[in-house]
């Protein structure tokens, strides 16, 4: 299911990331009822205990499936969802548009110089 598909459902959402509350921000503007949030470190790896905390969750928040990142998706390793636990990936799409003066700005902190692309 998409994850659009569950927009007005009750979710737990967690993410082991260096901003995880802009994830769970996010999942919140899509719609989705963020029942309660499971921050983990940056970088976590999933163990079955952790995934049972967050089962657990959704079982005393009355959610009926987990959200998380792309990233925490791959670093579950193999490691299943406890039984009745959904576990749906956010993935989340850019665009780059190259525009030579912003990008300097942003990574020197002042304009380009002048010519340099």
């Amino acid at each position: 299911m998409a994850l659009e598909g569950l927009a007005g459902c009750r979710a737990v959402a967690f993410a082991g990331i260096a901003r995880p509350k802009r994830f769970r921000d996010m999942v919140g503007r899509l719609g989705v009822e963020v029942a309660a949030f499971i921050p983990f470190r940056d970088h976590h790896r999933y163990s079955p205990f952790d995934l049972g905390e967050v089962a657990a969750a959704a079982r005393r928040h009355g959610a009926r499936v987990a959200v998380t990142t792309e990233k925490d998706a791959v670093r579950l390793g193999g490691v299943a969802p406890p039984a009745g636990l959904a576990i749906h990936v956010l993935s989340i799409a850019m665009d780059v548009v190259w525009e030579a003066h912003a990008f300097w700005s942003v990574l020197m902190g002042q304009p380009a110089p002048s010519g340099e692309v």
